[in-house]
């Protein structure tokens, strides 16, 4: 393979912002597509976002449905506010925050350029120029010049920090430490999700309540099926050895009006049981149903929380790598970073 796992994601994801044309005279944006991809990544996450607070969820499930649509407005926000503005007298770069400063070329301290982006410091101040951005490298190659007008000097390369994560070993450090944080995100935010949303229990408050007369009860595998007078079907899933059908049945069997509460499933034409109580008494309580669900549900969750583990290993096994490129064959080293990301030469 010629790029690594992180190398493909980050490809896919620039790929497309790429342009050619040339922006306005004298400013430096990202591409538009840019804010088209976070428009689009943030309204449906943040509408569902929004119902799971609307309607009550667990903590765990309203924060993990925040993930997706925080990285949407990270996009809008960096296309509104990562700008730079310049003329002959110096120029204007306003950052991530919308903070603003202005320099003068002769401020310039140095310029380091990696494979998809241009840092350019002034002081301990460094504002990256992105090779998607529009007008960036007019930008760059007029502060060259402006620089070396003023001091008669072209501008200092700096070199990637010894400190870095991968000793300077790798050119973009920034940008796959973004892409491994993102991932672990997401990653971690559909298991918090699939989790609370399998593992909370049932109750009055999230089920419907309704009167039910049952006229049949069948076991069919490991569901138990509830044919109603009206001639809706119910059901109770995940039955085991120890769940009580038979006492289930012989209640229904008597014909009698019973207080249900249940939720419709949304693949099937029927209902999903949750309790059921004759009077006061109860037959099926919530914890009964509970227990069988998550019983049937644990080994899923562990195997999309395995993938959170996976990741870890990966990124450990990258961070290693690129920390000690000179330790492994070319063709490790590949496999986790692309060739042109490496400092061979080092």
């Amino acid at each position: 393979m010629k790029h690594g796992l992180t190398n493909l994601i980050t490809d896919l994801l620039m790929k497309k912002a790429k342009e050619s044309k040339k922006g306005e005279e004298g400013e430096v944006y990202l591409s538009p597509l840019i804010a088209v991809l976070g428009i689009v990544t943030f309204i449906p996450f943040a509408i569902l976002a929004i119902l799971a607070f609307c309607k009550k969820e667990a903590l765990f499930i309203c924060l993990a449905a925040c993930i997706l649509p925080s990285l949407g407005l990270s996009m809008i926000i960096g296309y509104i506010n990562c700008r730079i503005r310049y003329n002959e007298e110096g120029f204007a770069a306003r950052n991530f925050l919308g903070i603003r400063r202005r320099f003068t070329y002769d401020q310039i301290t140095g310029i380091r350029r990696n494979s998809h982006e241009t840092y350019l410091y002034v002081g301990k101040h460094r504002y990256m120029i992105d090779e998607i951005a529009i007008g960036g490298n007019d930008f760059l190659s007029y502060a060259r010049d402006r620089y070396r007008m003023a001091t008669g000097k072209p501008v200092p390369n700096i070199r990637p920090s010894e400190k870095d994560l991968f000793r300077g070993n790798i050119k973009t450090p920034g940008l796959f430490v973004g892409v491994y944080m993102v991932v672990f995100l997401m990653i971690l935010g559909m298991t918090i999700f699939f989790a609370c949303s399998t593992m909370l229990p049932s109750s009055p408050e999230n089920t419907e309540e309704q009167t039910v007369s049952f006229v049949s009860c069948e076991l069919r595998e490991d569901r138990l099926c509830l044919n109603s007078g009206d001639g809706k079907l119910y059901m109770i899933s995940f039955v085991d050895e120890v769940f009580d059908s038979a006492s289930i049945c012989r209640v229904c069997y008597e014909g009698k009006n019973l207080t249900v509460y249940s939720d419709k499933l949304r693949d099937r034409d029927c209902w999903e049981i949750k309790a059921i109580y004759q009077g006061e008494t109860e037959i099926l309580s919530f914890e009964e149903t509970t227990r069988l669900h998550r019983q049937e549900y644990w080994p899923l969750i562990l195997l999309v929380g395995s993938f959170c583990l996976l990741w870890l290993a990966y990124v450990i096994a990258s961070i290693v790598v690129g920390r000690n490129i000179h330790k492994y064959s070319r063709k490790t080293v590949k496999k986790f970073f692309g060739e042109e990301y490496v400092n061979w030469c080092k």
